[in-house]
């Protein structure tokens, strides 16, 4: 059983894109599809809770849409942007239990990835 952070989950969420494409051994395999699909079962969770933030906290346009900037980030009311980070930082620190068994130190050789995606998956591998 493995203990993580929601903001744990999603920044290891592209390294774990990266190893999903690359070859390994059966049970090694196994581990890293049990574990990927746990995670975006998670990642889904959250996305889900985000948009009711967003629908909550964010300007929305005469059609009911949330309004859309020009770098492609969501409007967040000007009266509620310190609520709406407060609460977004909370749900990013939400804690989880996801049912698999950390990675053996051992493994880490059969992994590559580049050190800041190392970094980003580091609460998956044993202390």
């Amino acid at each position: 059983m493995i203990k993580v952070s929601l903001n744990d989950i999603l920044n290891a969420s592209e390294a774990f894109n990266t190893i999903m494409q690359q070859p390994f051994k059966g049970s090694l395999a196994f581990k890293i599809a049990r574990l990927a699909r746990e995670l975006n079962k998670e990642v889904e969770t959250f996305n889900s809770e985000r948009q009711k933030l967003l629908n909550e906290y964010c300007e929305k346009d005469e059609n009911g849409e949330l309004v859309i900037l020009e770098n492609g980030n969501v409007k967040i009311l000007p009266d509620k942007i310190n609520e709406f980070n407060e609460v977004f930082n909370s749900l990013l620190q939400t804690e989880v239990e996801i049912n698999v068994e950390k990675f053996s130190n051992d493994l880490i050789d059969e992994f590559q990835v580049s050190p800041r995606q190392m970094d980003s998956l580091m609460a998956f591998f044993e202390e």
